[in-house]
């Protein structure tokens, strides 16, 4: 175990129910560091996951009153924010726009909050050099790290996913400080090769050392390829919000009359009554549904293990690399996905899944779902076995992010000598 000491910011874990896939990676960080400080950004939710020993937590309220609001404007008079203003209109050619000033501002604003609070809170680390500070997204909490350079010469580093990776997933084209935080981490991991691409042709870097691929991983599942084809149930599972599209799910099975079909969502959100009253309307009475609500990890794995799903459908518009879909190829479960983010590097078509296009109609995914319903079943099980050994070859926990937290150890230990 190194001596040094590790600072994780998430955006809930360990709260609520969000990033689940943190709760397998805590796991490998706390065998490597000799403590490990969470800076939770979830103030609401009162759950907490369960933790190694040597694991603590902070919370930072980075939610934005009225006020916080206003207050941001102040923005304008930090030469901070006219970079930025230069980079937008030199750099990445954009026209300004009321939201892409509104957008920096208000990741200037919340970065420097969360530098007022790591003083405040971390100040015996300041003039440690054994310390690493780990951004788990790439967003306004990287460029809080980042502006801590000058004053705690320590390792910083941070993943980068798909909604804080992809400007186009950002309702105005533009996510903003990621050249200028860039250049001020030590390491950036993307969890995507098509990521760490997008990364160099957008963001505009110079540095493409500084870019790992390190991919997420889940812990093995079971290698069951039994249930081929009883009971033939599909399985989705994400949050129920506008981006993953769920809805192209409920209309896709409004479309299929011939066979009998079980369909489960696991995950919540804002669209969650909405989705299911459209089930209700349109679905017809063969096919089977029902919306669990959010799991934990754990639930998930004994929902597979008791249940076997057939076929696991993601409709997403923009993705990193599904965890959700790493978790079912561990159970050898084929997965149906959209060509978006890096699910190209995950779905081999007619291997183990099929790869849709990146905005499928319903028509096209309920070919798909008859396609593999229809499949002989040694072609099934053959799949199922595929599908197994894609987890086993790219996304094993213990490979991973073994490799995930050698690096970054390696990273202080070059720094302090």
């Amino acid at each position: 175990m190194s001596e040094s000491k590790l600072i994780l910011i998430t955006s809930d874990f360990p709260y609520g129910s969000g990033e689940p896939f943190l709760e397998t990676e805590i796991l490998f960080l706390s065998k490597a560091f000799a403590s490990i400080t969470i800076i939770s950004c979830n103030t609401i939710d009162s759950k907490k996951r369960s933790l190694p020993e040597n694991c603590k937590v902070i919370r930072f309220n980075n939610s934005n009153s009225v006020f916080d609001k206003l207050l941001s404007i102040t923005g304008i008079f930090d030469k901070l924010f006219w970079n930025e203003v230069k980079v937008v209109k030199l750099i990445y050619n954009k026209k300004l726009s009321k939201g892409i000033i509104s957008t920096i501002l208000i990741s200037l604003y919340n970065a420097k909050k969360m530098v007022s609070f790591i003083k405040s809170n971390l100040k015996l680390f300041k003039s440690s050099n054994s310390l690493i500070f780990y951004s788990y997204w790439y967003n306004d909490a990287s460029l809080a790290i980042a502006l801590t350079r000058n004053y705690i010469p320590c390792v910083k580093v941070s993943r980068v996913h798909g909604s804080d990776l992809y400007f186009e997933a950002n309702a105005f084209g533009f996510l903003p400080f990621r050249k200028f935080t860039f250049d001020r981490l030590d390491k950036i991991f993307s969890i995507s090769i098509k990521g760490k691409s997008y990364i160099s042709d957008h963001w505009k870097v110079l540095d493409n050392d500084k870019i790992n691929v390190s991919k997420l991983g889940v812990q093995l599942g079971q290698k069951n390829y039994s249930n081929p084809n009883n009971d033939f149930l599909v399985l989705s599972c994400s949050n129920l919000i506008t981006v993953k599209r769920v809805h192209l799910i409920v209309e896709a099975l409004s479309i299929i009359k011939s066979i009998k079909i079980k369909w489960i969502h696991i995950g919540s959100g804002l669209l969650k009554h909405e989705l299911e009253q459209k089930a209700n309307q349109i679905l017809n009475e063969n096919i089977e549904f029902d919306f669990l609500g959010s799991l934990s990890n754990q639930e998930v794995m004994q929902f597979y293990l008791k249940n076997k799903p057939n076929l696991f459908i993601n409709t997403s518009s923009s993705e990193g690399i599904p965890v959700s879909m790493m978790e079912a190829m561990s159970f050898g479960v084929p997965c149906l996905g959209t060509n978006v983010g890096g699910v190209s590097e995950i779905i081999e078509n007619d291997i183990n899944g099929y790869l849709m296009p990146s905005s499928p109609s319903p028509e096209e995914i309920a070919y798909y779902i008859l396609k593999f319903y229809h499949h002989p079943i040694d072609k099934k099980i053959e799949m199922r076995a595929n599908t197994f050994k894609t987890w086993e070859e790219k996304f094993n926990a213990e490979k991973n992010y073994t490799d995930f937290v050698k690096t970054i150890v390696e990273l202080e230990q070059k720094k302090s000598s």
